[in-house]
C-alpha cells in the first residue's frame, strides 16, 4: 500500500514539475529534479502518457502535459459557474414550491448532484452533493439523457444493466426511448416512485450556449404531495428555472 501510495506521490510530482515548466522536459532531467531513478521515472511518464496526461515529442523525446488536463480544470471551472449561476434559481424554486430543489450533471452513467436547496417542511426529500444516482429511474437522469439518440442511449448502457430499484422502474432500452420520448414532448421528465418509494420528482434540461444538455434542475419531494396534478401544476416553474438558468448560460432557444 505504501509502495503504491508513494508511485501516485511521484505520478504527481511529475505533473506538477511538467505543468509549471516552461519547456518539455526529458527522463533525466525529470530524475535529476526529483532524485529519482530514470527507470522509475520512465515508467511513470509512460502510465501517464498511457492514461494522456501528459504527450511525448516524437523528435525530442521529451514530455509536455496534454489537454486532457486543460479539459479537467475547464470542467472544474464550468461546473462552479454553473452553480453560482443556478443557486437564486433553486432558492426560488424550493420557496414557491415547497420542495427541495436540485442540480445535477451526467458522469457516465450516473447522476451526480452537485447543488441544493432543501424544503423547509417538516416531511421533506433531501439529496446531498456529491451523491450519486442512476438516470434511467431518476427525473433529473432523464432530463439529462434526452438529447441521446436510441443508438447512443444503447451504447452508454452496453457495459450496464438498467437495474430495478421498485415495481415502477424502467429496465430496458427500448422502455427508456420510448419514455424519453414523452418527455422531449412535454418539455420535462418526472420520477413517481421509480428510484425510490414514497418519492417523486419533476426535473428539467439545462443547455449551454451550443445548445447541449450540461445538467439539470427539479424538485423531489413526498408523494403524498407530488401527486401527479400537482406535478403538472409545478410543471411550469421547473421549466422556466432551467430555461433561465439555460440563458445564463449563453443559450438561445
Amino acid at each position: 500500500m505504501k509502495r503504491g501510495i508513494q508511485s501516485l506521490a511521484n505520478g504527481l510530482d511529475i505533473l506538477d514539475i511538467l505543468v509549471e515548466a516552461d519547456r518539455p522536459l526529458g527522463v533525466t532531467e525529470l530524475a535529476t529534479k526529483l532524485d529519482m531513478d530514470k527507470s522509475t521515472v520512465y515508467r511513470l511518464l509512460s502510465t501517464l502518457a498511457n492514461r494522456s496526461y501528459i504527450l511525448q515529442e516524437p523528435d525530442t523525446r521529451r514530455y509536455q502535459p496534454s489537454l486532457k488536463i486543460v479539459s479537467h480544470g475547464r470542467k472544474i471551472i464550468n461546473d462552479i459557474q454553473l452553480r453560482s449561476v443556478a443557486k437564486p434559481f433553486l432558492k426560488q424554486l424550493t420557496h414557491s414550491t415547497g420542495e427541495s430543489s436540485n442540480l445535477a450533471i451526467l458522469a457516465g452513467v450516473r447522476v451526480v448532484y452537485i447543488d441544493n436547496e432543501d424544503s423547509i417542511a417538516s416531511l421533506n426529500v433531501q439529496a446531498e452533493i456529491g451523491q450519486v444516482a442512476p438516470p434511467h429511474c431518476t427525473a433529473l437522469g432523464k432530463a439529462l439523457v434526452i438529447q441521446y439518440t436510441a443508438d447512443e442511449l444503447r451504447n452508454l448502457y452496453k457495459d450496464y444493466e438498467l437495474r430495478r430499484f421498485t415495481s415502477r422502474t424502467i429496465t430496458t432500452i427500448d422502455e427508456l426511448v420510448a419514455h424519453l420520448v414523452t418527455v422531449k414532448e412535454r418539455g420535462y421528465a418526472i420520477d413517481q416512485e421509480e428510484c425510490y418509494p414514497g418519492v417523486s420528482c419533476l426535473a428539467a434540461p439545462i443547455y449551454d450556449h451550443n445548445n447541449k444538455v450540461v445538467a439539470a434542475t427539479g424538485i423531489s419531494g413526498p408523494s403524498i404531495r407530488m401527486t401527479a396534478e400537482r406535478i403538472v401544476e409545478l410543471a411550469p416553474s421547473v421549466i422556466e428555472a432551467a430555461r433561465e438558468i439555460s440563458r445564463k448560460l449563453g443559450h438561445r432557444s
